[in-house]
């Protein structure tokens, strides 16, 4: 991602006003409307996925060529089987996260939110409310 994450955040802050030292600045856009959230999160969502998939192929094919081989003794069969099955799991978010489309988030430690991977990368019905967890607020999707 190359620092995508703090360019989309800068550039945001830039426009309500605000610095990257604030703490509102990381994904608590409390000033941007949902929309710009929801444009926000998804091309930052797209770049991400797209970053990481690239390294990911090519953990995921070299692990399954070794693992294919029998290289080794079983204690490193078990080891490429865990890379393999690890680095599955990792490639199973990264689609999600490439799938999202809107700003949805989820209570996270020490009363912080997150993005929500299971709500945001899932279709909607246009005609549905969206949730915008900083306002707590239900709105008509595409309204702000």
């Amino acid at each position: 991602m190359r620092g995508g994450g703090r360019y989309v955040a800068s550039q945001a802050a830039a426009r309500y006003g605000r610095g990257m030292s604030d703490p509102d600045t990381h994904f608590g856009f409390r000033d941007v409307p949902l929309a710009e959230k929801q444009a926000l999160v998804s091309e930052l969502a797209g770049t991400a996925a797209h970053e990481l998939n690239q390294p990911l192929t090519s953990v995921l094919g070299f692990a399954e060529l070794l693992h294919r081989r029998g290289l080794g003794d079983d204690s490193t069969r078990e080891a490429l089987a865990a890379i393999l099955r690890e680095a599955e799991r990792m490639a199973q978010i990264v689609r999600k996260i490439g799938r999202i489309t809107r700003y949805e988030t989820k209570e996270y430690v020490g009363n912080r939110r997150i993005v929500d991977l299971d709500r945001a990368a899932q279709p909607q019905d246009p005609g549905a409310a969206v949730r915008d967890a900083d306002e707590d607020v239900p709105r008509a999707a595409g309204a702000d």
